[in-house]
């Protein structure tokens, strides 16, 4: 498995993008496409409103059993062209999530703690169990 670290936007209750969290994106890269990404996301572990946040930049590491895996940033992302994309032809309800780009994926071995730190948002764990 892999998981792909990235961050969601949420919708608020006015169809706006009213707050980030973090997200992991899982997947089974011994299955061909589309299927390799039915397994699960992680999110949290909160959402930070978007009047306290600037997205841009944000610093992000992955740990595996504690030992860094990746570190890198996410920087660049048009949250408000993203935005404008998902309601041509679409409702956003409040809830619904937008995600960024993935940071590159980071293998995962059966058994292992996963963390996915983002600054000004937190620490996401998971455990990946299995074979």
């Amino acid at each position: 498995m892999v998981v792909l670290p990235r961050l969601a936007a949420v919708v608020g209750a006015d169809g706006t993008i009213a707050g980030f969290t973090i997200l992991a994106e899982w997947r089974d890269r011994g299955r061909a496409a589309p299927k390799d990404r039915d397994f699960a996301l992680g999110l949290g572990p909160v959402v930070v409103t978007a009047d306290e946040l600037v997205p841009d930049g944000l610093g992000v590491e992955v740990r595996v059993a504690g030992e860094e895996r990746r570190n890198g940033s996410f920087d660049g992302f048009d949250w408000s062209r993203a935005h404008e994309l998902a309601v041509e032809g679409t409702v956003l309800r409040p809830g619904d999530l937008l995600g960024s780009p993935a940071l590159a994926p980071v293998a995962i071995p059966a058994g292992s703690e996963v963390e996915v730190e983002v600054d000004r948002i937190g620490v996401l764990a998971q455990r990946l169990e299995g074979d």
